[in-house]
């Protein structure tokens, strides 16, 4: 079953990166999208806020919100959440080809779980988490990109495969996930060639990505495609069930509370050590997208998976890791959505997760159950909607 299975990871992933040459974009969009806040001036991007606007500069701001909660079992654990978020996005042009932008990203979340039975987080009046989910603000040239300052991700091309309930876990993306303090800077240029950069001030991690793109990697315009390569050199993460498991840890300096170069809960280990990723989407007519990434960080000789596996924890690398799905859409954007999900690493080994979706048309909410098969932790089941207004 296991070569099975990661033989149908690799065959998915290979596909969602061979089938741009089938399905290329009708045309070049590098001077139609922004690439800070999507396109800002499309009246379909959230909802204007006047007092920032002023569209006959080419300069809007607008809102958007989201309700999304969730449920999951996981053999003896249970636990569910309920999210709340708030985000305000823009550009304001103060000069010919310069303009200030901006992305703020709130998110508040209450938790509520249960482990054999007993209570392990109880409800206190959504007053769990409230906290920046990701900010930028900077400045942006038509030509040369957007500098910022903010909130965010290491690395940026990861984020091809945020599809389904398990699109984030096996990629060895930074596990300081998203870090405040950092220096950004992100271009698509015009001949579709896209560059970010990352450097964070305090841990002074940094991350790069270098892609070939028809549109922003979250687009599913039919025909776009996506293709990257990253790099980082924080702290790896995998997941095996619901417990994450992180690389490039000194766990005496960790003891100690001297975590400052690093991003997560643990001291880092080495600032040579590099995590390597290709990633890839692309959308197959009106119906259809595939995505796939693959990430190699060096692991050390002297640590056994076995032991990395029982402590959460590694000196070295995690190794390989790779994921990849497929998705169907309802036409119209209402009615049933299938998804099927494969991960890989070399501590959980392989997990399958098909998932069902309903999508409501107008307004935008999405309903989805879906069941991962795990080889080597325990099965999860999640039951999780989503409303954005």
């Amino acid at each position: 079953m296991t070569i099975k299975t990661t033989r149908s990871v690799l065959t998915l992933m290979i596909a969602s990166m061979l089938f741009p040459g089938l399905a290329y974009a009708d045309s070049n969009k590098a001077n139609i999208r922004d690439d800070v806040v999507e396109n800002y001036l499309s009246d379909k991007k959230g909802s204007t806020v006047p007092a920032l606007t002023d569209l006959s500069k080419d300069s809007r701001w607008y809102a958007t919100f989201r309700l999304k909660g969730s449920y999951t079992n996981e053999n003896a654990r249970n636990a569910e959440y309920l999210q709340f978020n708030g985000r305000l996005r823009g550009k304001t042009y103060f000069a010919e080809k310069t303009a200030l932008v901006g992305d703020f990203w709130m998110r508040g979340q209450e938790n509520y779980s249960r482990l054999h039975g007993k209570t392990i987080n109880e409800f206190n009046d959504f007053d769990d988490n409230v906290k920046w989910e990701q900010f930028r603000v900077g400045i942006s040239h038509d030509d040369l990109g957007a500098f910022m300052y903010g909130k965010h991700t290491a690395t940026w091309s990861f984020f091809a495969v945020d599809m389904g309930s398990q699109g984030l876990l096996d990629t060895q993306a930074d596990a300081g996930v998203k870090n405040a303090g950092k220096f950004l800077y992100k271009k698509q240029f015009p001949d579709n060639l896209f560059l970010a950069g990352s450097y964070d001030r305090t841990s002074k991690i940094v991350g790069v990505d270098l892609g070939y793109q028809t549109d922003d990697l979250y687009s599913y315009r039919p025909g776009d495609y996506g293709v990257y390569a990253s790099m980082h050199n924080g702290q790896p993460s995998v997941t095996v069930g619901s417990t994450s498991i992180v690389g490039n840890v000194d766990i005496t300096a960790t003891n100690r509370g001297d975590i400052k170069n690093a991003d997560s809960k643990y001291a880092r280990d080495s600032t040579s050590l590099y995590t390597w990723a290709l990633a890839g989407y692309a959308n197959v007519g009106g119906q259809y997208r595939f995505v796939g990434q693959t990430a190699y960080s060096k692991r050390d000789k002297s640590e056994s998976k076995a032991l990395i596996k029982k402590r959460g924890w590694a000196k070295g690398g995690l190794g390989y890791s790779a994921t990849a799905g497929a998705q169907i859409f309802p036409e119209k954007a209402s009615g049933f959505s299938y998804i099927l999900y494969n991960t890989w690493d070399e501590f959980g080994g392989a997990s399958l997760t098909p998932q069902l979706e309903y999508w409501f048309g107008s307004p935008n909410l999405r309903a989805w159950l879906s069941w991962t098969w795990e080889e080597k932790a325990d099965d999860i089941t999640r039951l999780e909607f989503q409303w954005d207004f």
